[in-house]
This record gives C-alpha cells, sequence and structure tokens, in this order.
C-alpha cells in the first residue's frame, strides 16, 4: 500500500514542480497569484491524497459509532496511523467498547474520516502503552487514553 501510494505521489510532484518552475520564470503579477493557488491546490490535493490512499482504507473496517454519554472526550490530540501523523487534529471520545476518532472538519472535508476502534481490536506493542497495532497497522496516539485499554500491570481498567 506505501508503495503504490509514494508512485502515485511521485506521479502528482513531477507535473506540480515543472508548473511551479514555469511560473516562476513569468515576470507578470498573474504568475505570482497562480503560483499561490497551484501551491495551495497541491497542498489539498496531497492530503486528499494521503487520507484517501492510506486513512480510510486503514480504518474502513470500523465504521463511525456513537460514544457513549459518559465517554472521556478531548479535542486536539494527536494520533499517527502507519505513515499519516494527524497532529494536534483529533478529536477523541474513550469509552467502555471504542476509541473513538474524529478528525477536525477540514480534514474530514479532505478524506479523513470517523472511526470507532474496539478496543478488542488491538494490540499492544512495546511497552509504552501509547502504540497499538490495528489490523496490522500502527497506532501511536497520547497515553492518556490508550493506557485505559491497556492500563499498567497491578491497575484496574475502570
Amino acid at each position: 500500500m506505501y508503495v503504490r501510494f509514494l508512485l502515485l505521489l511521485a506521479a502528482v510532484a513531477v507535473p506540480f514542480v515543472g508548473m511551479v518552475a514555469w511560473l516562476l520564470s513569468q515576470p507578470s503579477a498573474w504568475s505570482r497569484s497562480a503560483l499561490v493557488i497551484v501551491v495551495i491546490a497541491a497542498f489539498a490535493c496531497g492530503i486528499a491524497t494521503v487520507f484517501g490512499c492510506l486513512w480510510r482504507p486503514m480504518l474502513a473496517p470500523f465504521p463511525p459509532r456513537e460514544p457513549a454519554p459518559d465517554a472521556v472526550r478531548r479535542r486536539f490530540q494527536s494520533f499517527g496511523l502507519g505513515i499519516v501523523n494527524m497532529g494536534l487534529s483529533v478529536n477523541v471520545a474513550v469509552d467502555d467498547e471504542c476509541l473513538h476518532l474524529m478528525p477536525l472538519a477540514i480534514w474530514q472535508t479532505l478524506g479523513a474520516r470517523k472511526a470507532s476502534i474496539p478496543w478488542s481490536a488491538m494490540e499492544p506493542v512495546g511497552a509504552s502503552r501509547r502504540v497499538v497495532r490495528v489490523n496490522g497497522h500502527r497506532l501511536d496516539g497520547p497515553k492518556w487514553c490508550m493506557q485505559l485499554a491497556f492500563p499498567p500491570e497491578g491497575e484496574d481498567e475502570g
């Protein structure tokens, strides 16, 4: 999956770099405006590609559910899924059954989808208590919520 993503990214990057080089060589004011638009569009397309090729397929088996009313909620948390790092871009709810990931609205517009990952679908990786494996993919999250699924030995889950 990562190789396919990198090939797609390279196929898009080559024409983009050529267009930017051509726009930079133009002396007119319209070329500077066009350059800004092209760079913003390329950024949005790149992010949409990342979400479409990586985030959505990895989390497709975990459709969003409504968190329990007593769920612990925090905003602007950082999560990494595979090579996709969502720094301070995910609102999260944690209940007895699932870890509910809700990317910010801007990322949802570009293709990141909400997901509710059951604790039973997670396997701890290492002793850090921040990293789990979900369907063969690495999920890295804040220690406060990942510890709720896998509390340190000698502590209750409650």
